[in-house]
């Protein structure tokens, strides 16, 4: 019953988020980025080591979003962290930005190719 108290009076602090059509969409685009790189290095379509570093760099992405975005402070969602942090800088804000423009270079890449 203490338990019960407890979790009832007990205040939670919750952070800004992003909305949750916004993190489907988030998470949505790793995964067809992901399963696309793999059809297309059976495909031949994009050139292995483009079809490599797109199958890795959504992994790599998502850790180092998920250590930063830990410490983040809690009026900022995970977008306006990164904004401001890409403002001071830091070199994660600035990976993740130029990981973002290779994949969509790299998707460029995979609807123009024949």
């Amino acid at each position: 019953m203490k338990l019960l108290y407890f979790l009832t009076q007990s205040q939670v602090i919750l952070s800004a988020s992003l909305p949750g059509w916004a993190v489907v969409l988030y998470y949505l685009f790793f995964i067809l980025t992901i399963s696309m790189a793999i059809a297309a290095i059976f495909q031949k379509k994009v050139t292995a080591p483009l079809n490599i570093v797109s199958i890795l760099l959504p992994f790599i992405m998502f850790v180092v979003s998920l250590a930063t975005g830990i410490g983040r402070p809690y009026e900022y969602d995970e977008f306006q962290w990164l904004l401001v942090e890409l403002s001071h800088f830091k070199l994660w804000a600035i990976f993740i930005v130029v990981s973002y423009a290779y994949l969509v270079f790299w998707w460029f890449k995979y609807i123009t190719k024949r």
